[in-house]
């Protein structure tokens, strides 16, 4: 609790001793808007003694008090909707949020994936390059095992060619033989 003041301010020529814990300018500021307010009062209607001025002055700020504290209530009102609707859209938010980490979590767990295939793809590519190279040596050996095999034809076609004609030979000269 704060400490006790002693404050004069002066309404409509009196001075009163105001006792408070609010500082000094606060209550001479204070003490000026009641002055002020007595004083559009009396401006308005000159009749008035200062006990009715006081009373009406006192109705006059009590109207505004309630004014602004019906304001404060709206207002208030207003603020705990809003805070509401802020508390929905941050429990929006933060289940959008988890929803983006999933996403995210789910992502990685894809582009993981989709490394390890393109490792995969990559090794098969090499795999597949080694096997072309491979089948390329064997048509290579195939290709020369044909020519081989041609060859190989050609000499036994010619070998039965000189068969035949050293069968003939041999016939005629034991026709020959024989003959003799």
């Amino acid at each position: 609790m704060g400490e006790k003041k002693k404050v004069t301010v002066r309404i409509r020529g009196q001075e009163y001793t105001v006792i408070g814990e609010e500082s000094e300018e606060y209550i001479k500021e204070l003490g000026n808007y009641v002055d002020n307010k007595i004083r559009d009062i009396l401006e308005k209607n000159s009749k008035l003694n200062r006990t009715m001025a006081a009373t009406l002055t006192a109705f006059t700020i009590a109207d505004e008090l309630y004014k602004t504290r019906s304001l404060v209530d709206n207002l208030n009102k207003i603020i705990n909707e809003k805070d509401k609707e802020i508390e929905e859209k941050l429990s929006i938010i933060k289940i959008k949020e988890t929803e983006i980490e999933d996403i995210k979590s789910h992502y990685e767990k894809l582009s993981n994936e989709l490394n390890d295939v393109n490792n995969n793809l990559s090794e098969y590519q090499k795999k597949i390059k080694k096997y072309e190279q491979a089948l390329d040596l064997k048509e290579k050996e195939l290709q020369n095992t044909q020519r081989i095999i041609t060859e190989l034809q050609n000499k036994l076609y010619e070998k039965q060619i000189e068969l035949a004609q050293t069968k003939k030979e041999l016939e005629e000269f034991i026709r020959t033989f024989d003959a003799k």
